[in-house]
């Protein structure tokens, strides 16, 4: 999914936050798989935007009401791909991964205005070997 509109607050929460989901689940009768989630964050991005640690994530597994059931969180702080979501085992329902953005409201400056952040969420899903 496509990470867009994501706004600028003094403490992140789920119901303000922008939000990715991805959907993922095993198909019935396969061989067991995790999977892992990532943020790919694109060359384009403002360098300023990065190095101030101002974007933040957080991941919950299904839906979250607040930040304090989170499964992961952090901040981005680099280009390329990073692992957000690592060896989560597949569900045979379809399981929502919700990954959710904000900007930090006490770190953004006026030296942050017209930075840009360009990125998107990417999921693989590898067999675990269970012999």
């Amino acid at each position: 999914g496509k990470i867009e509109n994501v706004p600028i607050l003094g403490t992140g929460a789920p119901n303000t936050a922008s939000k990715v989901t991805v959907t993922a689940n095993k198909v019935s009768g396969s061989a067991p798989g995790n999977l892992t989630l990532y943020i790919n964050t694109n060359t384009s991005s403002d360098a300023t935007l990065l190095s101030s640690r101002a974007i933040n994530y957080a991941v919950c597994v299904g839906t979250c009401t607040s930040f304090d059931s989170i499964t992961t969180k952090g901040t981005i702080t680099t280009t390329g791909k990073v692992a957000i979501l690592t060896n989560t085992p597949l569900q045979d329902a379809a399981t929502n991964y919700n990954v959710y953005f904000w900007l930090d409201g006490s770190i953004i400056t006026e030296s942050h205005i017209g930075a840009t952040y360009s990125g998107f969420i990417s999921a693989e899903a590898v067999q675990v070997d269970t012999r």
